[in-house]
């Protein structure tokens, strides 16, 4: 079941807790307000399986969320590589309800 995730930060900045390259696949971060979620791509090993979803979430202007037990939500890019671009996307789009969350 898809639902859609809405989370209201009290600042819109997002901070990476971690350094990161070019050729990173996750990021972890922690928005001003102090909740966290974590980047990643597509081509992250723990995420390949949505590949498909994420993309048809970027199509439609949303961002798809991986919810985990043991981790914070994971917003899942249908990219190849962290781009600062592609993070500043997706988390705007998470920020402001345009997420669709399914669980790990």
């Amino acid at each position: 079941m898809t639902t859609m995730a809405t989370h209201t930060m009290t600042h819109g900045d997002w901070f990476p807790q971690h350094a990161w390259d070019a050729g990173s696949t996750s990021i972890g971060g922690r928005c001003e307000d102090g909740t966290r979620v974590d980047v990643v791509t597509h081509r992250d090993a723990e995420y390949r399986t949505h590949q498909q979803r994420a993309w048809n979430e970027w199509l439609h202007g949303r961002v798809l969320m991986v919810t985990r037990d043991d981790a914070p939500p994971a917003l899942v890019l249908p990219v190849d590589q962290i781009t600062v671009g592609a993070i500043n996307l997706a988390v705007s789009a998470w920020a402001t309800g345009h997420a669709s969350a399914i669980a790990a």
